[in-house]
């Protein structure tokens, strides 16, 4: 392949990937999962990166290598939804395909799974190289294809080879057990009421007050985190799980530190100021009908307000009580923001996490269901820890405990290793903290 006054292109793989890449000649790869750990019974997406090292067109075959068992030797437990790649790619061009893979619901579940694939390619003509730097910059990138970088950016790619030859590429990927859904009931579904509706104004107009003069001042970490404990301990164990004082400690913290924001605004990461109720009320919000930021648990004790104004003078029993699930809604949220923050691998999109945080308040709900050690943890205790790092007041005394009960979970690293990589990337940031 000719390399004489090779044009410079910028490095679009190497961006997204860090500077990694599986180098076959002609092509540049790089292999992610997305989500890297999905529930038995879900669709996941294997995404193939490809970058044209030359400047003819080349044409790309690639077949899904998928595991043939599962973690207790049963065949067949994950299924390829799409056909074989078989894609163009212009002269000098970077994409991705998306390949879609389905857990069968009684996929055993396993954190050591990996996919590949077998990648061939045919240059359409002679090629000659074209050089790809990172330090160039972009040309113009539309909005649409900056989203999509961005997004790209979180996964965690993999350049692994299989095998000593040919263009293998592999990554990594988790099972989960199957999430338990309970069978339809009857039930009434509200389609709209003011505290539903994205303009808030009219409840903020009549309470704004009362929230200034009544709610904030009763807002302190002191007096919210006693009922906040009682409850959740309470909670869990109707779910299934007895908590430990220390994981009890640690969500109740969470949920209190939320809380605390309302009148302690934070700037950790983008969007967190969504918890500054009282930011809010000073500064004014929208008069346009655009969406005002508000907290799940601010809203619902918005419309409360509406019904009954006196319930204001008894704050924590009103959020330990009736709003306990929009305060842990709004902390599930903040948790997974936390984590990003010291684990900053991909945990999947916006909607799989709000959706996954749906899924845990209605198990919370129902006390027929029953909780996992996941679902204690990620990310509700994980994000505990981090807060009360973060906040400076994590000790030794309250981090051995969880410590101690993550090393002896009796489920095995092999169910959750995904999840159990997670706390001990959490743990090592929090002993960190300890000077442990």
């Amino acid at each position: 392949m000719q390399t004489t006054g090779a044009p410079r292109y910028p490095d679009i793989l190497g961006t997204l990937t860090g500077g990694e890449r599986f180098d076959a000649g002609l092509v540049q790869l790089a292999l992610a999962v997305r989500p890297r750990v999905t529930r038995a019974g879900r669709v996941f997406e294997v995404i193939l990166l490809m970058q044209n090292c030359a400047d003819t067109g080349l044409e790309i075959r690639g077949k899904l290598l998928l595991p043939e068992t599962d973690a207790l030797d049963k065949p067949e437990r994950f299924v390829a939804q799409s056909e074989p790649l078989s894609v163009i790619l212009r002269p000098a061009e970077a994409g991705y395909t998306t390949l879609p893979v389905q857990v069968l619901p009684d996929a055993a579940p396993g954190g050591a799974y990996k996919v590949a694939v077998a990648v061939e390619f045919q240059p359409v003509g002679e090629p000659a190289a074209v050089r790809q730097i990172a330090s160039a910059p972009y040309h113009y990138l539309p909005p649409e294809t900056s989203a999509r970088l961005l997004e790209l950016k979180s996964l965690a790619f993999s350049t692994a080879r299989r095998g000593l030859f040919g263009s293998v590429i592999e990554a990594p990927f988790g099972v989960l057990p199957p999430q338990i859904i309970p069978a339809p009931q009857p039930d009434y579904i509200s389609l709209w009421s003011p505290g539903d509706s994205t303009d808030a104004r009219p409840l903020l107009e009549r309470h704004g007050q009362t929230l200034r003069q009544l709610i904030l001042p009763q807002i302190s970490r002191e007096a919210l985190l006693p009922p906040l404990l009682e409850k959740t301990s309470a909670v869990f164990a109707s779910a299934g799980y007895t908590l430990h004082a220390a994981e009890a400690h640690f969500i109740a913290g969470l949920l209190a530190a939320v809380l605390d924001m309302a009148h302690t605004p934070r700037a950790d990461y983008p969007g967190q100021e969504i918890y500054s109720v009282g930011r809010l009320l000073e500064q004014g919000w929208p008069l346009d009908g655009s969406p005002i930021p508000l907290p799940d648990w601010c809203r619902a004790l918005l419309v409360r307000l509406d019904e009954n104004l006196e319930s204001a003078r008894s704050l924590p029993a009103l959020l330990a009580g009736p709003l306990y699930s929009d305060v842990l809604r709004d902390a599930i949220a903040h948790g997974f923001n936390l984590l990003h923050l010291v684990a900053p691998q991909e945990l999947g999109s916006e909607d799989d996490k709000r959706a996954y945080g749906e899924q845990l308040v209605e198990i919370l709900e129902q006390p027929a269901l029953t909780l996992s050690f996941v679902d204690v943890y990620l990310p509700l205790a994980l994000g505990g820890i981090i807060a009360e790092g973060r906040a400076g007041r994590l000790t030794s005394a309250t981090l051995d405990p969880i410590v101690a009960i993550v090393e002896a979970h009796p489920s095995g690293r092999a169910v959750h290793e995904p999840v159990h990589e997670l706390i001990e990337q959490v743990m090592d940031w929090a002993r960190s903290k300890t000077g442990g």
